[in-house]
């Protein structure tokens, strides 16, 4: 936002000549920054999906492009529609301001051609409860200035600028998604005869290059008919880039006698035969994610919106079910018909004697 101050460079009126007025501006930008493997970069301004305890490298930074100012910052925290206390979860420069309503003012003016960052990270907090997966966080920062030159606040009121006119504000908004654990779907009832922890596979998005995250699947058949159990992976929507790296993700499923009945890259992981179980029968399954030594953290993001999809296909007791085994068995109708037909070629013989004898005769 820009706000014209004008001030005379020369106190002194002379009578007959022109007073030399100069304009004094106002001038300031927002951009943003990110620190990505120990090196500070311009931020793309994409969200990403976040689990609970991330730390979000976001830096807005005012740069002064005019005279001296002073600055005041408005900042909101949002989780789907619950406002968070922002001090509580950003760090940075605006803790040090003062806060009156709901802006934090910088009483130190900001000299031209200077910058400051209004803050450098955002937390995650660990404490989100499952209601909030998927909800977007979205983080709202404006930032406002006033000429310094001639002017001063007085932050013992509720509005320390003193009523000076505020027509435009850079503003900016920063969206990520939290998806807090991996989601578990079901499909045909699945879930009655599954037992999985209460957060399955919830940290994923917490791992580092090397780490091999494991859970434990339990699957009884208490139905009366043989039950086929299947898994499949969704990863959502992903970016080219994105894709590939999740090729490197592996997925190991293992028996209960520890043989590995299914190895493959997590995004190829369709309709996975996990157990054929019989009524009664029990499985117990051991399910590995590895991330690969050769990559970075950014990888937790996607490991973050993983959809486990669990499902049943449910086969018919035996009894009802009258498969064509090419063996040859007669049953009672074959036998009744085959009776029958030679009940009527007898018959057909004797009225064929008979006509016979009747014409010898």
């Amino acid at each position: 936002m820009s706000i014209s101050g004008i001030y005379s460079l020369n106190n002194e009126v002379i009578s007959g000549s022109e007073t030399i007025l100069s304009t004094a501006f106002i001038d300031i930008d927002l951009k943003e920054y990110t620190i990505e493997e120990g090196e500070e970069k311009i931020f793309s301004g994409e969200g990403g999906y976040v689990v609970p305890g991330d730390i979000i490298s976001i830096i807005p930074r005012v740069n002064n492009l005019g005279s001296q100012c002073y600055l005041r910052t408005k900042i909101t925290y949002f989780i789907g529609n619950e406002q968070l206390n922002e001090a509580d979860y950003i760090d940075g420069n605006f803790k040090s301001f003062t806060k009156v309503g709901d802006y934090y003012y910088d009483e130190t003016p900001l000299d031209e051609n200077s910058a400051i960052d209004i803050f450098d990270s955002i937390n995650i907090p660990t404490d989100l409860s499952k209601e909030y997966q998927g909800e977007e966080i979205v983080i709202n920062v404006s930032v406002e200035a006033v000429q310094a030159k001639n002017f001063e606040p007085d932050y013992s009121l509720d509005d320390p600028w003193l009523g000076v006119e505020i027509t435009e504000a850079l503003s900016r908004s920063y969206e990520v998604d939290p998806d807090g654990s991996s989601t578990v779907v079901y499909e045909n009832n699945a879930q009655e005869y599954l037992t999985l922890s209460e957060d399955f596979f919830g940290d994923l998005g917490k791992m580092l290059p090397g780490d091999v995250v494991s859970e434990n699947v339990g699957i009884k058949n208490s139905s009366k008919n043989k039950l086929i159990f299947n898994l499949s992976v969704e990863t959502g929507e992903l970016s080219t880039e994105d894709s590939k790296i999740l090729e490197g993700l592996e997925l190991v499923i293992k028996n209960q006698n520890g043989e590995i009945i299914s190895k493959k890259n997590l995004n190829e992981v369709k309709g996975v035969l996990l157990a054929m179980l019989e009524t009664s029968e029990t499985e117990n399954l051991t399910m590995e994610v590895s991330l690969p030594k050769e990559y970075g953290n950014e990888f937790s993001k996607l490991l973050a919106k993983v959809v486990w999809k669990f499902s049943l296909e449910e086969i018919p007791d035996g009894n009802n079910v009258n498969p064509n085994t090419r063996d040859f068995k007669f049953d009672l109708s074959i036998t009744v018909f085959f009776i029958s037909a030679i009940g009527l070629v007898v018959v057909l013989w004797l009225i064929k004697k008979e006509s016979e004898n009747i014409e010898n005769k």
